[in-house]
């Protein structure tokens, strides 16, 4: 299929779209992400759509979140659109975010349904970021839906509420088993040591054999004064 031939099909598309939003008295807001390969926030002939990466979230007057889609969900993810449907008549704000895209663009952009008006449309251009990338937490959990909001966050409060749990058990734990078990080897080697024996804390040198020192040549003598001499001996 040729990209002319696209063209006409995405607008037949969203002519009955508009005519259906006509009949029922709502409007469309739809978004168009295109890649702005050199910065310029225009959008180039030669420029081509971006086709995942991109999400959106619509805010009503009072700036609730009422819808997030991702633009890989949508239809015409191929050419880079992504609408809202079945908007009552009022003022609206899109909020877009991308892990994979620098915008190029203002990333948020106000726009009206009116009815019997054709669908309002904002451009969005971006360049993709060079190199390994996280992914963006706010863009993911801007694409959920409240429900799914919530359970993440319920999720989130009991990994921390589990966390917090262990981290007193272990505390607990320490404190009876370690904390008693070095009490009581410190007990039994306070028990096995020996009546008499000198404190721990003190010197070798109560340890050390004690030597009498000759007064008259500062030496130790070798044997006590009342030995006699080895037989032999002059």
């Amino acid at each position: 299929m040729t990209r002319r031939s696209r063209a006409l099909l995405i607008g037949l598309g969203l002519l009955l779209g508009a005519v259906a939003a006509l009949a029922q008295g709502t409007g469309q807001i739809c978004l168009g992400a295109y890649a702005d390969d050199n910065g310029n926030g225009l959008r180039d002939a030669d420029e081509a759509p971006i086709t995942r990466g991109v999400a959106a979230s619509l805010l009503n007057e009072r700036g609730v979140t009422i819808a997030s889609l991702l633009l890989i969900d949508s239809a015409f993810a191929d050419d880079g659109l992504l609408c809202f449907d079945g908007l009552p008549a009022g003022d609206y704000q899109v909020v877009i975010s991308s892990s994979q895209y620098q915008a190029t663009t203002a990333s948020s952009a106000r726009a009206s349904v009116r009815p019997g008006a054709a669908p309002a449309r904002i451009d969005f251009g971006a360049r993709r970021l060079v190199g390994e990338y996280l992914p963006d937490p706010v863009a993911i959990v801007g694409a959920l839906d409240s429900a799914a909001q919530q359970t993440l966050l319920g999720a989130g409060l009991a990994a921390a509420g589990a966390i917090v749990v262990l981290s007193l058990l272990g505390v607990v734990v320490y404190v009876l088993v370690f904390r008693r078990r070095r009490r009581r080897r410190a007990q039994g080697s306070a028990t096995d040591q020996p009546a008499g024996a000198p404190a721990s804390d003190e010197t070798e040198d109560y340890l050390r054999p004690r030597q009498r020192l000759d007064p008259n040549r500062g030496s130790p003598l070798l044997f006590p004064d009342d030995e006699q001499d080895l037989p032999g001996s002059s």
